[in-house]
């Protein structure tokens, strides 16, 4: 059995080559899907959306701003289950066709848009299934390296010549799932950046 984490802040430890992609954006897709701008976006992607956890107790984890909103540790549940689910779907689901290329630029612009807000799928949505903060990013830490390897291993031919339904993205090929997989935790990282930045959030739980 997994033990809980301590009481103290999150904070995630990476490299300094991990440091570097954090401050600097990785280059946006091109329309013919380049493998190693995909690689970037996941490692990226990763890497911004722990930092984003930095400073943030177990014990505050749980607050939310008003009652049926998400808290921190039910965003970072939301996020590590999804990431298992899109690659399982994706191994289980995947057939023969095509996507329509537009959506290359249309999944980075929405991804990173919280003035448009979306109803996570049922099937990912929080129900508990981390004992803590940590463990659920750390269960994330894990699923993205699974897509990580997936994604090195993948010819971008073969991506671009199968396709899946998304159930809020609908039909997406397989660079295209990629690259939503990738950006999808930036956008609950801002998230999560808006509930630590309330006024009411717990002091002394966030720098």
């Amino acid at each position: 059995m997994r033990k809980r984490a301590p009481n103290i802040g999150f904070q995630w430890k990476h490299t300094e080559k991990e440091s570097r992609m954090t401050e600097q954006s990785a280059p946006a897709v091109s329309p013919t899907g380049d493998k190693e701008i995909l690689i970037a976006r996941l490692q990226d992607g990763r890497n911004r959306y722990l930092c984003a956890f930095h400073g943030v107790l177990d014990s505050s984890s749980s607050w939310r701003r008003t009652p049926g909103t998400w808290s921190i540790v039910e965003c970072a549940e939301h996020v590590a289950v999804a990431e298992e689910q899109m690659l399982k779907a994706w191994e289980k689901l995947a057939a023969a066709g095509s996507s329509d290329p537009a959506k290359d630029t249309t999944i980075l612009a929405l991804a990173h848009d919280r003035t448009r807000k979306a109803k996570a799928p049922e099937r990912s949505e929080p129900t508990g299934r981390c004992d803590s903060l940590f463990e659920a990013l750390e269960r994330f830490r894990i699923a993205r390296d699974r897509t990580l390897e997936f994604a090195e291993r993948a010819p971008v031919e073969e991506l671009r010549a199968k396709v899946i339904p998304h159930p809020l993205a609908g039909t997406l090929d397989g660079y295209q799932l990629l690259t939503l997989m990738a950006v999808h935790p930036e956008r609950h990282a801002l998230q999560v950046e808006e509930i630590k930045a309330d006024p009411e959030f717990p002091s002394g739980q966030h720098p």
